[in-house]
Order: C-alpha cells, then sequence, then structure tokens
C-alpha cells in the first residue's frame, strides 16, 4: 500500500508493515490526505510496522465520523505499534483529529460542550516515532488512550495535545524533543486543555534542544482540566523555563485545585 490513502472501516483488520506516504500530492499543494482514515464502524484494529510520511494531511486518523457523511458512529480497540510518521502536514496520529467548536457537525458548534458525538474508545498506542510533523505528534481527543515507550520530536506544535472532550488518558515513558519549530518558544512540549479529565502523565522526558531552544515549558494544564496526574516528568532546557518545571498550570476563574505533581 504504498503512496496511496487507505480507508479502514471493518472488523478484526490488520495492516502489517507497509508504507502509506505522501497522500494527496496529485491533487496539489493544498489538498488535504491522510496516511490512513479509520471511520465509523472499525472494531478490532492493528497498525504494526507501518510507515507514513509526506503526507498533506496526517498520518494516521482514528475518528468517529462516517465516510461521505455526518454521521457518527463508535470506532473501539485499535492498537498502533512499531510506526514511523514523520514531515506530514497535519499531526502524525490524530483521535478524532477536529477541535470540538469547529467540528463537522453542521450548524457549527459554539464550543466544546456542545459536542456530544460518540469518541474514539480503547486506543493503544506503543514504540513509534513520531517526527518533523507541521502540527503534533498525538492529537488525543478520545476515550481511554494509552500511549507508550515513543520518541517524539521536532514537530511544529506540542508534541502532544490532549484535548478538551479526551477521557482516561496515560502517557507513559515517552520522549517528547524539541517541539514547537515552527514558532520557537511559542508552544509547550504538552498541552492539557480545558474539559479534558482523568489524564496521567508518566516518565515523561522532555528536552527543548534540537540544536536550539523550542518548547517553552513541560507541561502545561488549563485551570478547568480535571483530574489530572503528573508523576515523575523532568523538562529541560526550555525557553522559559530551564531548569526542570514539567508544569505550568493556568487556573481561571471556577477552575479545580492545581494537578498532583510528583518529581
Amino acid at each position: 500500500m504504498v503512496g496511496r490513502n487507505q480507508t479502514v472501516a471493518g472488523h478484526d483488520v490488520k495492516i502489517i508493515n507497509g508504507s502509506s506516504s505522501r497522500n494527496g500530492r496529485s491533487l496539489g499543494t493544498s489538498a488535504s490526505g491522510d496516511g490512513i482514515d479509520c471511520l465509523a464502524g472499525g472494531d478490532g484494529v492493528v497498525i504494526d510496522g507501518t510507515r507514513f510520511e509526506g503526507n498533506l494531511g496526517n498520518g494516521i486518523v482514528i475518528k468517529t465520523m462516517g465516510k461521505f457523511n455526518p454521521e457518527f458512529g463508535h470506532v473501539r480497540d485499535y492498537l498502533v505499534t512499531n510506526v514511523i510518521a514523520r514531515s506530514n502536514v497535519g499531526a502524525s496520529i490524530a483521535i478524532e483529529c477536529v477541535y470540538d467548536s469547529t467540528s463537522s457537525r453542521r450548524p457549527r458548534l459554539d464550543n466544546w460542550k456542545q459536542d456530544t458525538r460518540p469518541r474514539a474508545k480503547d486506543i493503544g498506542t506503543s514504540n513509534c516515532r513520531l517526527e518533523y510533523n507541521a502540527t503534533f505528534d498525538l492529537f488525543l481527543n478520545g476515550l481511554k488512550i494509552r500511549a507508550t515507550n515513543c520518541l517524539l520530536r521536532a514537530n511544529g506544535h506540542e508534541g502532544i495535545r490532549v484535548d478538551e472532550n479526551a477521557r482516561d488518558i496515560t502517557v507513559s515513558d515517552v520522549t517528547i524533543t524539541a517541539c514547537s519549530t515552527y514558532n520557537p518558544g511559542s508552544k509547550p512540549a504538552v498541552t492539557i486543555e480545558s474539559g479534558a479529565a482523568k489524564v496521567r502523565l508518566q516518565r515523561l522526558g522532555m528536552d527543548g534542544l534540537a540544536p536550539q531552544e523550542n518548547h517553552r515549558n513541560g507541561i502545561e494544564v488549563f485551570g478547568s482540566a480535571k483530574g489530572v496526574v503528573i508523576e515523575y516528568c523532568t523538562n529541560q532546557n526550555a525557553t522559559t523555563d530551564r531548569y526542570d518545571r514539567p508544569v505550568v498550570s493556568f487556573q481561571t476563574s471556577g477552575a479545580r485545585p492545581a494537578p498532583r505533581l510528583c518529581r
């Protein structure tokens, strides 16, 4: 499956090795083109050892949107492992892939609280190398997501964005190096958005150098995120917090207590 956009919507699907790269380029530079779109109805999917490079969209998208209509369904039980995703115009791996307030529903939503669509659920990501993307390495806006033993580096925005309706997220043993290359100092290594809940970050090693200072902080948590636990994370060579400050918590009106931090 070299250089062709792939769509997955089925049961017990396995994609082993191969490449899905440079999608969308035949349609012009303004076109999008994901490596693989995993749509509503796809359950029990494994993507193992596959490469996603130079796509004009994301590398992998896992979303509850239907294929050619605005209806939503369910997406469950995915494993993405041993994947290399680099130099994509979007993210390496995008779970739901849209901000809720600008989602595909019509009329457009006013804010994330109005988005009650089903969420991609039970997604595991492990042993992946994600790098040089224009936006994020991991965009997480689903339910019960696990990411472990991955290398994230040198992408345009954050290494990880945990978005507004994400629930029950665990990220562990992940290295994040030199994010915010698009505008050095403008983004942290990890953002946890308002509305996210039950997020646990464990043993993240973050470094802003590559070779210059890039991401501004390690982990930034917006004040209304709930149930955030950060354990044994380190951050060095960040633009504004040079000496190991893994969390910056933005408190807002009505904010819940600051996240629990264990160094």
